[in-house]
């Protein structure tokens, strides 16, 4: 019989973790999150496409100790990887404060049926866990591609999860159960049971349609346990428990929501009293940002403890808890989400104020105290290309602490979902132990190998001996830049920290006196480029995607470009465009206008890495031409042609030839959204798969309102998907229903 001992759980509350204390496990906890650290989400128009649509995004970054936008992040890669595993194409965005976007076109060469898009940054790559943003996305094909039978290969991957990590005998454990199939989607479970080493039924258990379940039991010692389940297509499926440890503890999680605390029982067997009889435990609960901790002390008469842990006091969000035993070795861990306090914020209210023929201009009414940052996505009524599985609240709540994929994660923050918060904790149970490993805490902290990007850095080298009186001209219009130096010895210039666009023009030239004469160096960019592996899972969930069909053919260049109509309140003062600008320097931006550019004659290796090096890009020894200004850079085949001249001042006297190189690198320019012609917007296949509008940037003052013009395809109801944060961090993610004949919008708020 368990004697139940409550004893109240004083925590010391660490509001600043750099403040910490030293000692384990507080001491290697603190250096481990020490580094900033970011979290990246993409919002995303749709997760379904035709061929000639473009895959349209707001890029978010968090910075994950603070819980707000990234305010130093420049260089974000948005890849997008086939069912090989290979790199299909690669765009880098530009972020300022916290914020990007970008479009990539889906043209003919997309010929498999689905791929995976990633985002994710070089300074990631200092950190063991991976906080990188991945969702796939599906290509319709016409449906005169159809084959006659597409059979899909059965995977299953059923497992058992016990609370805390382990199953401990001769106690109660509750076991938390999941089913997936290839695509990572949940199986439910119509009939589960559990038998004993005879074969003798102990337990029933059923799931949830995401394949998520759970049974308590007595596990016995010397015994193993057999879970059966059938599915509803009755495919049936077994999976033997793991080891029962003989001795130790267990631990049980309860969310008392009445009394607005979690209960925490820490539980042990008779076989283990003896020797854990004065063993000091320690209770850390954590979020890689701050921590509280307790201790306590075994006795060898009572095997269930009870802690009473009170949501006020606990952070919101996860809450990871770990048990440590006396040498300071994590033995169970448990994660619970405290929604006690607020992660998010709504009061986002949408209308039509004005509807003609082809169009129609929405107003989105801010009502909060605080500026925010959405995105915005129009889709037909009935849609079927909006399926994510991110949102920005899993990207920011969840993925930064759970090693696994979570299914329709907007399931469990939309208010109208009954039960949401205990199907939560369902979801916590079967993802085990946090992704963050204290292997790693203990014994590997991060490393800064890969530098915290700022733009890109362009290192240039003159391969001819040059006066020195002589000065070295580079200019570019498109990036708005102008600089001129004298020659150093080595004739070695580098740029740090540009924002140049892709296949952007760069021309250069020498100056001597009052005239220019064209020079080609030789050039070499950082920050170019991010090579990355896709995950295995992914791949396999690639490989096993069903294809999807459609009756619209391939769909040309002609797109719809309305023009845009941007109205605001009078107090609203951050709608404009100019945030996510990726013209640099230009005298009307003061972040800009401030910053410098320094040519450095700093010693750079001109050898021969690989094109997809992490560090550093540069073409190889073939790639380069000579040419008689100098040398013309050409890489992977495609040449980057000179100009002879271009006409530079107004006196008719000087002679003028400037270089001409397009950057094969760079940020991808940001265009203004255009939707593509559709064959007709009344078919099914436009209902189901089409676009009406994306609209990022929407930056609101407190109290304010914007509008914007959208296209109108004569439906009379729009699905309204609207994501972003504001600039204290809190989320926002909802799906509203546009009126269009009354001119209304129904809210739902997620």
């Amino acid at each position: 019989m368990y004697k139940k001992n409550l004893i109240p759980l004083i925590f010391v509350f660490i509001t600043n973790i750099f403040n910490a204390q030293t000692g384990k496990p507080e001491a290697k906890y603190v250096e481990y999150f020490n580094k900033t650290r970011e979290n990246v989400h993409l919002h995303l128009n749709k997760t379904t496409f035709l061929k000639g649509e473009n895959i349209w995004f707001q890029a978010y970054v968090q910075e994950q100790n603070t819980e707000k936008l990234h305010p130093e992040t420049t260089n974000l890669y948005v890849s997008l990887y086939d069912e090989s595993g290979v790199l299909k194409d690669q765009h880098l965005i530009h972020v300022k404060d916290g914020i990007g976007k970008g479009n990539i076109k889906i043209d003919s060469s997309f010929s498999q049926k689905a791929y995976f898009v990633r985002a994710s940054t070089k300074w990631m790559k200092n950190f063991r866990e991976d906080q990188s943003y991945s969702q796939k996305i599906t290509i319709l094909k016409n449906i005169n591609q159809k084959s006659e039978t597409v059979k899909q290969k059965e995977f299953y991957d059923f497992q058992i999860f016990p609370e805390g990590g382990h199953l401990l005998a001769n106690t109660y454990n509750r076991i938390g159960i999941l089913l997936k199939d290839a695509n990572n989607k949940g199986i439910e479970i119509k009939k589960g049971l559990v038998k004993d080493k005879f074969g003798k039924t102990i337990a029933t258990y059923n799931t949830n349609s995401f394949g998520i379940g759970e049974v308590t039991l007595i596990i016995r010692e010397n015994h193993d346990y057999t879970f059966l389940a059938t599915t509803e297509n009755n495919v049936e499926l077994t999976v033997k428990t793991p080891a029962v440890k003989k001795y130790g503890v267990a631990l049980n999680v309860l969310n008392d929501e009445y009394n607005n605390k979690f209960i925490l029982k820490i539980v042990t067997n008779k076989n283990s009293l003896q020797k854990l009889a004065n063993k000091k435990y320690s209770i850390f609960v954590h979020n890689s940002r701050k921590y509280l901790k307790d201790e306590f002390i075994f006795n060898a008469k009572t095997n269930q403890y009870s802690f009473d842990l009170y949501k006020k006091a606990l952070f919101k969000g996860i809450n990871i808890i770990t048990i440590f035993n006396e040498n300071n070795e994590p033995v169970l861990e448990r994660m619970i989400f405290n929604d006690f306090k607020t992660n998010d914020f709504n009061n986002i209210s949408a209308k039509v104020v004005d509807k003609e023929a082809d169009s129609l201009v929405i107003r989105l009414q801010n009502k909060n105290a605080n500026t925010v940052f959405l995105s915005a996505s129009f889709l037909p009524n009935n849609t079927e290309a909006y399926n994510p599985t991110n949102s920005i609240k899993s990207s920011f709540l969840l993925k930064p602490f759970v090693k696994g994929e979570i299914e329709n994660a907007s399931y469990y923050f939309n208010s109208n979902t009954e039960d949401r918060l205990q199907k939560l904790d369902l979801l916590l149970l079967t993802q085990g132990w946090s992704k963050y490993d204290w292997n790693n805490i203990y014994k590997s902290p991060p490393k800064d190998t890969f530098k915290f990007e700022k733009g890109i850095d362009i290192l240039m080298k003159i391969n001819q001996e040059v006066n020195p009186k002589k000065k070295f001209i580079i200019e570019s219009e498109e990036n708005d830049f102008k600089g001129e130096t004298t020659f150093i010895d080595n004739m070695l210039y580098k740029i740090e920290n540009t924002l140049f666009l892709k296949n952007s023009t760069i021309k250069f030239a020498i100056k001597d006196g009052p005239n220019y004469y064209r020079v080609g160096p030789s050039i070499t960019y950082t920050n170019a480029y991010l090579f990355e592996e896709i995950k295995a899972n992914h791949l396999k969930e690639l490989k096993e995607t069903t294809p999807k069909y459609t009756l619209f053919p391939f769909l040309g260049d002609d797109y719809i470009l309305l023009e845009e109509v941007v109205i605001t309140s009078e107090n609203n003062t951050s709608n404009s465009d100019e945030r996510n600008s990726l013209r640099n320097w230009s005298i009307g931006n003061p972040y800009q206008r401030n910053r410098s550019f320094r040519f450095d004659n700093s010693f750079y290796n001109f050898g021969l890495p690989n094109p997809f090096d992490l560090n550093n890009f540069s073409g190889t020894a073939d790639a380069w031409e000579t040419n008689r200004g100098g040398q013309v850079f050409a890489w992977r085949g495609g040449a980057f042609s000179g100009s002879p001249s271009f006409d530079y001042g107004t006196d008719p006297g000087i002679y003028v030839e400037l270089q001409e190189v397009k950057l094969p690198v760079g940020f991808s320019k940001a265009k203004k959204y255009y939707n593509p012609k559709y064959p007709s917007s009344q078919t099914d296949a436009f209902k189901k798969h089409a676009a009406i509008w994306w609209k990022p940037s929407i930056n609101i003052a407190p109290n304010s309102f914007v509008e914007f013009r959208i296209a109108h395809n004569k439906e009379k109801v729009i699905n309204l998907f609207l994501e972003g944060i504001n600039n204290e961090g809190l989320l926002h993610e909802s799906k509203q229903k546009v009126i269009i004949n009354n001119q209304r919008v129904s809210y739902s708020k997620f």
